[in-house]
């Protein structure tokens, strides 16, 4: 995983990362992503809350890319967290500025993140010396900041520090946007 993070890295540094973006139920997806973390939450007793306010909710977005965002701050809220703690996954829709967007959170109640460390999370090799026990490559968040600014889209971080810590991502998801950026949609795809 380490080794294909990277390679996704070079790939966005060399400009040859480009967005695939198809039409796709999102909500099926994000429980995709999320089924497949079980067994790593049950090993350490943690619990796994989604929410959606649409049982369907059908989106442009690039599925590779999204992916990786959600799995990589998943994999991080449940690895960070602590034993028989909570992790809760949002989604939403909003607009803004003319354009929808969707919205995903993802929270956890485990050890918080100090003001300093949240300033420097998204940086490439970062390792912070933080309340943690479990230490991280550096590499994970660096990589999703890059595949949600590739997506057009944003992240941000808010932690309080023995409360938890709540990553929301926002990306475009109306084709208007897309094409008006000269973004090709493919076909879209049936959720199964």
């Amino acid at each position: 995983q380490l080794v294909n993070q990277l390679l996704d890295l070079s790939s966005i540094d060399a400009g040859k990362m480009k967005l695939e973006i198809s039409r796709y139920d999102v909500v099926s997806f994000i429980k995709g992503i999320i089924s497949s973390f079980q067994h790593f939450a049950e090993e350490k007793k943690i619990s796994i809350n989604f929410t959606s306010k649409s049982e369907k909710l059908d989106a442009c977005f690039d599925r590779d890319k999204l992916q990786k965002i959600v799995s990589n701050l998943l994999s991080n809220a449940i690895k960070f967290n602590k034993e028989g703690g909570l992790v809760n996954i949002s989604l939403s829709e909003k607009m803004r500025k003319g354009n929808l967007y969707l919205q995903i959170e993802v929270e956890d109640d485990g050890p918080g993140m100090t003001s300093e460390v949240q300033k420097n999370i998204f940086d490439r090799f970062y390792k912070s010396q933080g309340l943690s026990t479990v230490e991280g490559t550096g590499i994970g968040l660096a990589l999703v900041k890059e595949l949600v600014e590739l997506h057009l889209g944003e992240i941000e971080v808010k932690s309080t520090i023995r409360t938890g810590t709540r990553f929301r991502v926002i990306i475009p998801t109306n084709e208007e946007f897309y094409e008006s950026k000269n973004i090709t949609i493919k076909e879209a795809i049936p959720a199964t």
